[in-house]
């Protein structure tokens, strides 16, 4: 066999891949998978307004109170990045409880939703962004009304997540997520007819 004929043969067998290789790359994804591909959890960094924890340095009651929550906020951030959602859940709540002049309220409300919406709480999840956009600050509501439109998917409610992806792509203010949103928009269009 001459090296033409080997390498006719090596193009025939892999031409007569050709159509299952494109059948597995446009197969359809369902909620779950397209909610999977475009939810992240990713690390919070952000120690910044950490105070004194160490409770026997300071003076007041209310230093004491101060220590103790920012050791609970400090708590809830390790067992977040650690994926252990359902005790960052409790110690987030037990932090937003016990300060409430909390400085980045909205922040630990949404790392709180995040947390809600990993462990598959998706109640609580929406119910903790629609309050983040209705009060916090415009950068974050950007972020709560993207993992809103997330939550929206993994309960399967598509066209309340394409409504919600639209709000996202028409808002006249730069978004951090508009890119992020017209690609899920994209796998929507691709997936589901409405």
């Amino acid at each position: 066999m001459t090296n033409f004929s080997k390498y006719a043969v090596a193009a025939i067998v892999l031409l007569s891949f050709l159509p299952l290789g494109y059948q597995f790359l446009n197969q359809e994804m369902n909620a779950e998978e397209i909610f999977a591909a475009n939810f992240t959890t990713e690390k919070i960094t952000d120690f910044n307004n950490q105070r004194n924890t160490d409770v026997s340095k300071v003076k007041t009651p209310e230093e004491v109170e101060m220590a103790k929550s920012v050791l609970i906020r400090s708590k809830a951030i390790i067992s977040y990045n650690e994926k252990k959602y359902p005790e960052a859940i409790n110690l987030f709540k037990s932090h937003l409880a016990s300060d409430t002049n909390i400085k980045n309220k909205s922040k630990v409300e949404l790392y709180l939703a995040k947390s809600y919406l990993a462990d598959n709480k998706l109640v609580e999840a929406k119910e903790t962004l629609k309050k983040i956009i209705k009060e916090g600050k415009n950068s974050l509501k950007q972020e709560a009304e993207w993992y809103l439109v997330l939550t929206l998917i993994k309960e399967n409610n598509v066209e309340q997540a394409k409504k919600g992806l639209n709000r996202i792509l028409l808002s006249q203010t730069s978004s951090a997520h508009k890119k992020k949103a017209l690609k899920l928009q994209q796998q929507i269009d691709k997936n589901y007819v409405l």
